[in-house]
């Protein structure tokens, strides 16, 4: 891979650019497309199932985690949702008052995160390792599969859409048009982003396991941009491969 990249690159918002060249593709599938958090793999592998195991935390560990903004209401419900996944792992996440090893901040748009222990090598206590942009009217289903999401990052968990294992057969010219008006990306950083997929030689773990279309850790995926309807919705909620594979990486005995 040419660049390596520790942050979710988020698009901009939906906005008209003149003439619609995507028919089969409707304009809510698009502002849904945009708005979910795009990244590269983090170093070598992608995907839930070969994330690199250097981005996990140790064992046990207790992740703090602060605001740099944001009312109480709305922290609150972070770290409710957030706190799903410890269910399924030996981590915790704790709110303190400051200098979390987790910063967020509710300023800006869409979100991204700094993938796993990374967060840690962003030292000064003003700036953030996770944006959560909500719009105004946000629900709470919106507000859980984001947190969802992203704290899936925080645990050093990658995109499920790049995982080798997966299958999915883009409009390849498609997609290159589509980030390059709607999120102003070259092609390399479309290829980077979202068609590439890792040779066997940089996969962290020895084997990719089967794709999850469920996970909580893909993004949505229109039937317009791939060449059989291939689609996936808004996952909500976490899999049952996402809590297994939680589950693997942090506690004991996998089960």
């Amino acid at each position: 891979m040419k660049t390596l990249v520790y942050y979710c690159a988020v698009a901009a918002a939906f906005t008209a650019f003149g003439a619609d060249p995507y028919s089969g593709v409707s304009a809510t599938d698009k502002e849904i497309y945009l708005a979910a958090c795009l990244t590269l793999p983090p170093d070598q592998g992608s995907g839930l199932w070969t994330s690199n195991v250097n981005f996990k935390w140790p064992r046990h560990s207790t992740i703090n985690v602060s605001f740099l903004d944001g009312d109480d209401a709305i922290q609150r419900k972070v770290m409710k949702f957030a706190s799903e996944w410890t269910e399924f792992t030996d981590i915790k996440f704790v709110r303190v008052s400051h200098a979390g090893d987790v910063r967020i901040t509710f300023n800006g748009l869409g979100y991204r995160s700094m993938v796993g222990k990374r967060a840690k090598t962003r030292t000064n206590p003003a700036l953030p390792t996770m944006t959560l942009g909500f719009p105004t009217s946000v629900t709470e289903v919106e507000v859980r599969r984001h947190v969802l999401h992203e704290f899936g990052h925080v645990l050093g968990f990658a995109h499920e859409q790049q995982s080798p294992s997966v299958q999915i057969h883009w409009k390849e010219k498609e997609v290159l048009r589509f980030y390059k008006l709607k999120a102003g990306w070259d092609e390399e950083k479309v290829r980077d982003n979202v068609l590439r997929r890792p040779r066997p030689t940089e996969l962290a773990n020895s084997a990719a396991t089967a794709f999850d279309p469920k996970s909580i850790m893909i993004y949505p995926i229109p039937a317009g941009l791939t060449e059989d309807g291939f689609s996936v919705d808004w996952n909500t909620t976490l899999s049952e491969r996402d809590k297994k594979f939680a589950r693997q990486q942090y506690l004991d005995d996998g089960n």
